[in-house]
């Protein structure tokens, strides 16, 4: 395999164990969730905007935001066999005795690159 360079492997010592814990509800789940979050808010806001209870500005930076965690869950769902496979290399990685040994010797050390030698 390719080397990793992710800017999320630089948690440290400490990612693989976190990311790869299960969320609650599967991905898609959660897309649909958003989805209906967006519809409900395109429905909503141009109401609240009228009414003086939200401003547009805040109204349009609101849904862009929520837009944007939508794009953010599609991105992970179309990648999520190449992350897990990546989470798998460093937890494997996390658990060999010298790393762990490299670890206590440099206590601030992060894990930030990994490279497969195909050994």
């Amino acid at each position: 395999m390719a080397g990793i360079d992710d800017s999320a492997a630089q948690g440290g010592a400490s990612f693989g164990a976190a990311a790869a814990s299960i969320p609650a509800s599967p991905i898609a789940e959660q897309i649909a969730c958003v989805a209906s979050e967006i519809a409900m808010r395109e429905r909503v806001y141009p109401k609240w905007v009228n009414s003086k209870r939200m401003t547009a500005e805040k109204a349009a930076a609101e849904l862009e935001t929520m837009q944007a965690v939508r794009r953010t869950l599609q991105w992970l769902q179309a990648n999520e066999a190449r992350i897990k496979s990546k989470v798998e290399i460093i937890t494997r990685v996390e658990s060999e005795a010298a790393f762990r040994a490299a670890l206590a010797a440099f206590p601030d050390a992060e894990l930030n690159y990994i490279q497969e030698t195909g050994e």
